[in-house]
């Protein structure tokens, strides 16, 4: 290539050169343009997106209040129906004298009388009728029998005994 020629391909790049600078500061003023449109539309929603933030946040806070609610309702021993399935499975003769619930720990003293002298067979038949009735039991871990103890009231003989359990 002649030296001449390439004096003719230098102006050429410069031109090429100083085209692709005119477009470039072109389109970066456009650009910034643009931002600046922007800016101010979303500097004009400011107000309006701190209300949708705020909103949001209460959204969240209510959902998770709602969701607590959901759990304790599910989690929640219904005493109503507990006192009358206690009442539908009391076998003959057996009364309560105390029923208490502390925390998880339920306990219940009561007596039972017997004209044959089947005290322990009555416990028994109501803690079994208790266990195995599933909608007493499914809000109970355990369910167990304490001490039976022997008293006398006027002139008869009466058992005392204590079932104890542990709710879920």
């Amino acid at each position: 290539m002649a030296p001449l020629n390439l004096l003719y391909l230098i102006p050429a790049v410069f031109a090429v050169l100083i085209a692709a600078h005119i477009y470039l500061a072109a389109a970066s003023a456009i650009a910034g343009w643009q931002f600046g449109i922007l800016n101010k539309k979303w500097q004009a929603v400011e107000p309006q997106r701190k209300v949708v933030d705020a909103a949001g946040r209460e959204y969240a806070g209510l959902t998770q209040e709602a969701a607590f609610l959901r759990r304790m309702l599910k989690e929640r021993v219904i005493w109503a129906e507990k006192l009358n399935l206690l009442s539908l499975n009391l076998a003959p003769g057996i009364w309560f004298n105390e029923i208490r619930l502390s925390g998880k720990d339920f306990s219940l003293k009561g007596s039972v009388f017997s004209l044959t002298r089947q005290e322990i067979g009555q416990i028994n038949k109501f803690l079994d009728g208790l266990t195995n009735d599933a909608n007493f039991f499914k809000d109970f871990l355990s369910l167990h029998l304490g001490p039976v103890q022997k008293a006398p009231i006027d002139s008869y003989e009466v058992a005392e005994f204590t079932l104890t359990g542990k709710l879920k």
